[in-house]
């Protein structure tokens, strides 16, 4: 299941910072719009800053609280687990509503040789083969064969699924 402390600690954690770095622009943006003298900047170098500051404050904000909550709703819909010495990784990818109705869309992975892995700070990023099943709208589109599988760190079993790849033997 989903864990937001996990999330905030390591995958939400640059839509954190990218999001303190565009509120501080936003910031100095209402400065300008409130306080500013139109003549305050007096050299080309200021006036461009001051421009990037105010297109990265007043766009870059909003952006990124509508990044860092859309990351957070798909991962809710996600779950990772371990079972049988297999990990089971189950990610939604599309959740909306069109005219024609919902759409949802999700990839199933079972996850069991693998073959190297990497751990960053965001992600758990595994090689091998793996058996991947694609369901939309309930109905199962096909199963194929992946050789890699990219997961986010944001769930309550990331520890214990981290310390499961670092155990097993790996090819």
């Amino acid at each position: 299941m989903f864990s937001k402390e996990v999330f905030k600690k390591q995958n939400g954690k640059v839509f954190i910072i990218f999001s303190i770095i565009t509120f501080i622009c936003f910031l100095y943006f209402l400065y300008i719009m409130f306080f500013a003298k139109p003549m305050d900047y007096g050299n080309i170098i200021g006036g461009f800053l001051g421009g990037i500051c105010i297109f990265g404050g007043f766009l870059g904000f909003p952006i990124s609280l509508c990044a860092y909550a859309g990351q957070e709703k798909m991962y809710l819909k996600s779950t990772l687990y371990l079972k049988n010495n297999k990990i089971y990784y189950s990610k939604q990818t599309a959740m909306h509503y069109t005219v024609l109705g919902k759409v949802d869309e999700k990839h199933l992975y079972e996850i069991n040789e693998i073959e190297s892995y990497k751990i960053t700070n965001r992600w758990i990023i595994l090689y091998g083969n793996f058996r991947y099943k694609e369901i939309y709208n309930g109905n199962n589109r096909g199963k194929a064969v992946v050789k890699k599988v990219k997961i986010p760190r944001a769930f309550e079993t990331d520890k214990e699924i981290v310390n499961f790849i670092k155990n097993c033997e790996v090819k």
